[in-house]
């Protein structure tokens, strides 16, 4: 039988913080029951007199709301290694109710960093190997995003992880996650979707520069198209055969070709967005100039 004071909260609990409302409650049955009816599970802390709570750290917390008014709590011992407390923590904590995502995330993140694996901690709580692997991936992001899922303002999975973790910059990663709190209606795809643009608009890209016309050539061209290279030999031939061209253009090349390319080069020229691949690609000059590509 010991005090309250002599009793601390596991250090590795499952759970960072316990509703209020339950607290309340357990508070108000200990002191209604003149204590705990099951004998809370209590490993030595390393300072004398005192014991963490392994199983039994909700009733503890509502002990600790009555402080001196608090009964004697009824105790027990184990000899365990901290693997086994940590096993034992989450056995007692997800029978009863499921902690938050993040919560239930760290705490497996512990159960691995002591050495046990995915399998062991499945087999030993029966939990499935899946959802565990799918809270790992929520123990890597940061901190400022964990608290967001864990407060139910963002969702979370496998997929909303791995696209927070392609943004490399720490900073932008958690500005967009904040952002995207904001809005009520943000689910999986929103947030896929919003990284994808973040990563793009923050990659270095190609300056070109004939952009409209670089652009329209880098892909192939479709079966039963016309090529660029066609293009290009049909103004060539085209030209051969023009009587001004032989007579006064000698030294001109391909003028045709060189009407469309230049065309096309003043346009970009002229634009204020500046060079940015990213930007050319959308551009209706650009596009006209593929469209070219597929007419026969």
């Amino acid at each position: 039988m010991l005090r309250v004071n002599q009793l601390k909260i596991h250090p590795e609990n499952v759970r960072s913080k316990y509703i209020e409302s339950e607290v309340e409650e357990m508070a108000a049955s200990i002191k209604a029951r003149g204590g705990v009816i099951h004998a809370l599970e209590i490993v030595p802390s390393g300072k004398k007199g005192v014991w963490w709570v392994v199983a039994g750290n909700k009733r503890l917390a509502g002990a600790q709301q009555l402080g001196e008014n608090c009964p004697l709590l009824k105790c027990e011992p184990v000899d365990v290694d901290r693997a086994q407390q940590l096993l034992d923590m989450a056995i007692e904590n997800f029978i009863r109710s499921d902690p938050n995502v993040v919560d239930e995330a760290n705490h497996y993140q512990r159960m691995i960093d002591s050495g046990l694996s995915v399998r062991d901690i499945s087999k030993r709580t029966g939990i499935g190997e899946f959802r565990i692997r799918q809270r790992l991936e929520v123990s890597k992001l940061d901190k400022p995003i964990q608290e967001l899922m864990a407060t139910g303002k963002l969702p979370h999975g496998t997929p909303i992880c791995a696209a927070f973790q392609t943004i490399q910059d720490r900073e932008l990663r958690i500005k967009l996650a904040n952002r995207l709190a904001k809005n009520p209606n943000t689910n999986t795809k929103t947030i896929i979707y919003a990284c994808a643009r973040l990563l793009e608009a923050k990659t270095p890209q190609e300056k070109l520069e004939n952009p409209a016309t670089d652009l329209s050539m880098t892909r192939g061209p479709k079966k039963g198209s016309v090529s660029w290279r066609q293009v290009k030999n049909t103004t060539a031939a085209t030209c051969r055969s023009c009587d001004l061209k032989i007579s006064q253009l000698e030294a001109a090349g391909n003028p045709v070709w060189s009407l469309i390319v230049h065309t096309a080069d003043a346009e970009c020229a002229g634009c204020s967005i500046g060079h940015i691949k990213m930007v050319c690609d959308r551009c209706p000059l650009t596009a006209f100039l593929k469209r070219l590509d597929d007419r026969q």
